[in-house]
């Protein structure tokens, strides 16, 4: 979905928000299988307007980095944001903007069926995964 060609964007927080009780179930989950260390690094992969990226930076008390394809969810998404251990990123699962080897697990809610290419998204998600690096779906 072209989401910056809509209203959604600025309606997407609210719109999509979930409750403190379902948040934290899926941010425990991500703790379950993540070894907090020094230097780890969590993906937001299509973090929209930060529904999840924000409380897994709170609650793991992680530095993450939200990537959506869309300018306006990414500017909603810092705006929303106060959080210094999260920054934003424009890109896409196929054109991931990081570094080789930097993530040790990317995070995608409701978002596997917005890939264009699912071949390149998983190349990419390789490349920037670090070794035993993790995908975590939510769908």
């Amino acid at each position: 979905m072209q989401y910056d060609l809509t209203s959604v964007p600025e309606k997407y927080h609210t719109a999509r928000t979930l409750g403190a009780v379902d948040l934290k179930r899926w941010v425990t989950l991500v703790q379950q299988v993540i070894k907090p260390e020094s230097g780890t690094l969590l993906i937001d992969l299509g973090c929209g307007t930060g529904r999840f990226t924000v409380p897994l930076a709170e609650q793991l008390g992680l530095p993450v980095v939200g990537v959506d394809p869309s300018k306006r969810m990414v500017r909603e998404a810092k705006e929303n944001t106060s959080t210094p251990r999260i920054t934003y990123r424009e890109g896409s699962a196929e054109s991931i903007p990081l570094d080789a080897s930097s993530g040790a697990l990317i995070f995608m809610s409701n978002t596997i069926h917005h890939v264009k290419d699912l071949d390149q998204a998983l190349q990419e998600m390789a490349r920037v995964l670090q070794p035993r690096g993790i995908v975590f779906l939510r769908n």
